[in-house]
C-alpha cells in the first residue's frame, strides 16, 4: 500500500512538473503565438463589428456584391 502511495505521489509530481511553467511554456505566451493565427481572427476584428452594427443602426450599412452589385440597407446577418 505505501509503494502505491509513493508511485503515485511521484507520477503526480512528474505530471505537476512537466505541465507547469518549469519548462518555459506559459500558456499566456503560447496563445499570443498561435492562438489567433490558428483561429485567423484579426485583433481588430470588435472594432470591426462595432462599425458594422452602427451603419446597421443608422440604416447606412451597404454590400458590394462579387458582381460589383452594391446593396443598400442590408442586414448584418446577409453582410457576414
Amino acid at each position: 500500500m505505501r509503494k502505491i502511495l509513493i508511485y503515485s505521489l511521484i507520477a503526480f509530481l512528474a505530471v505537476l512538473y512537466a505541465s507547469c511553467n518549469f519548462l518555459g511554456s506559459n500558456p499566456d505566451e503560447i496563445f499570443a503565438k498561435v492562438g489567433l493565427n490558428a483561429n485567423k481572427i484579426p485583433r481588430s476584428f470588435k472594432r470591426s463589428f462595432d462599425e458594422i452594427r452602427a451603419h446597421h443602426k443608422q440604416g447606412s450599412l451597404t454590400i458590394i456584391t462579387k458582381d460589383n452589385e452594391v446593396k443598400n440597407g442590408v442586414s448584418a446577418t446577409k453582410y457576414i
